[in-house]
């Protein structure tokens, strides 16, 4: 999701693939037909990027191609995860600053922003995304670091057993489910 501060919803709204076709550029999100025949390629895996080169070309295109930016113009402001590695966040500032050309970088953390959202500076928040879950307490507007959980079961684990049991009931799921429900 990217957006500009003060507006309400983001502007952009991009799934995490990428989307490599013979014939043609690379397509990037919701471009992305199950249909096509287009090698899929997901640069986050269990909410940790794993491929940073694709991660620059959906960041680029995002900002440059769909917001249409001057990144020299703008600051950045990204919200990551609890318990993220400090390479993520040192990957995550160098593309953004370095090569996409950002004046300025500041980060929060998601489960900080959670807090501000709400309206709360106290609360108990579980974070289920597609590829990890987080639990985390936020106290007085801060994060308790010794009582924060992160397993890699979410989304995707759900989604897996659910087509295994549809499976053994006869019901044939269509290939590419992942790429439809990204």
């Amino acid at each position: 999701r990217i957006g500009y501060s003060g507006d309400e919803m983001p502007t952009v709204l991009l799934a995490s693939v990428v989307g490599a076709c013979p014939h043609s550029p690379a397509i990037f999100g919701d471009g992305i037909s199950a249909s096509s025949d287009c090698e899929l390629y997901f640069p986050v895996a269990r909410g940790l990027v794993v491929d940073w080169s694709l991660v620059e070309q959906l960041w680029r295109h995002a900002f440059l191609d769909v917001m249409k930016l001057n990144p020299a113009e703008h600051c950045v402001m990204v919200a990551e995860p609890l318990l993220n590695p400090r390479a993520s966040r040192d990957n995550m500032a160098s593309v953004l600053v370095e090569t996409l050309g950002f004046s300025r970088i500041a980060f929060v953390l998601t489960s900080v922003a959670v807090g501000y959202a709400s309206g709360r500076s106290e609360l108990l928040c579980l974070e289920s995304g597609h590829g990890s879950t987080l639990v985390f307490p936020l106290w007085g507007g801060y994060v308790l670091p010794h009582a924060c959980s992160r397993t890699p079961f979410a989304g995707q684990d759900i989604t897996q057993h659910l087509s295994a049991l549809l499976e053994a009931r006869g019901v044939r799921l269509l290939e590419g489910a992942r790429a439809t429900k990204e």
